[in-house]
């Protein structure tokens, strides 16, 4: 499949592979393909429309990559760091990771470790951490790599009306990726947990029913105003090292609706009824609980 590449900020085509456990949606594809060759063309705002809708049934790295690279050329350097950003650290792509790094940064550091996490040298070392400090959010993250792990990372993508699309699998040294939340390091992965889970699942799966009843009647005129049938809200959660809820905050919607006056009070109901989550599992990293973010969705 063909993909957009960036050398020197300029534009050339390259054939590139991409292997998805499910059979690909035929019109998602010809939707990512159209949108690619519009790029080619010079027609960008038509590009970025088209993968758009790709997205809804169509998913992997290159799309992101390929929406990433109108942007630029839309001049949405905010847009070209988010995109390249997803195909880099949730699909792994090293292409999109060098020029998210070279581009959407103020600052890398590489810092090396030996086999008892004690600072070293690169060619004593066995693990070694990336720090990033992003250009346009107020984000720092941090990549761990041990040099000897090979570890089969999954990521799960859904379409716009929130039905499985396809299960990607990449191997990777990493086994940490972390964030600071006030100074403090929250991971979103480790290798001892790959998944939500809650110590009452039945307290979990009640909140959850009474977060669509509260949304559905409160925001009933968002689905009428946009014109849709659903509304999908993404969040992210923040957990202690013992799995309690410190704070949530509200991620985005699919589709991307339009709140009008509401937005501010909209995505303070969606953190207030986050923070009644249930306690959940503590993530571990290298034996020991950690600080995590975990994410979640509700549709009404």
């Amino acid at each position: 499949m063909k993909r957009i590449a960036i050398i020197s900020v300029l534009l050339m085509s390259v054939l590139t592979a991409y292997g998805q456990f499910f059979k690909a949606d035929r019109h998602g594809e010809e939707l990512y393909q159209s949108g690619t060759r519009c790029i080619e063309l010079g027609d960008y705002k038509r590009a970025d429309s088209l993968l758009s809708q790709a997205l809804c049934t169509y998913k992997n790295g290159n799309v992101y990559y390929n929406r990433g690279v109108s942007k630029l050329f839309l001049r949405d350097t905010t847009g070209f760091c988010s995109d390249m950003g997803v195909a880099a650290n949730k699909y792994l792509d090293p292409g999109a990771q060098n020029y998210f790094n070279r581009y959407c940064c103020k600052r890398v550091d590489t810092t090396w470790y030996d086999k008892k996490m004690n600072p070293s040298t690169k060619p004593s070392a066995r693990y070694y951490e990336v720090y990033k400090e992003l250009k346009y959010e107020n984000e720092r993250m941090c990549e761990i790599h041990d040099i000897e792990a090979r570890n089969i990372i999954p990521s799960l993508d859904y379409g716009c009306n929130q039905d499985l699309l396809s299960i990607n699998t990449k191997t990777s040294d990493i086994i940490g990726l972390y964030k600071y939340v006030d100074g403090v390091k929250f991971y979103y992965y480790t290798e001892q947990r790959q998944s939500l889970s809650f110590n009452n699942q039945k307290k979990y799966d009640v909140l959850k029913k009474r977060m669509t009843m509260f949304l559905s009647g409160k925001y009933k005129e968002l689905k009428e105003n946009n014109k849709v049938n659903t509304i999908t809200i993404g969040y992210s959660i923040n957990l202690s090292q013992n799995g309690d809820v410190l704070s949530a905050e509200y991620i985005g919607s699919f589709p991307e609706i339009n709140f009008g006056n509401r937005e501010k009070e909209f995505k303070e109901d969606i953190e207030h009824n986050a923070r009644y989550y249930p306690k959940a599992s503590p993530a571990e990293f290298m034996g020991k609980n950690v600080d995590s973010i975990v994410y979640d969705a509700v549709t009404f």
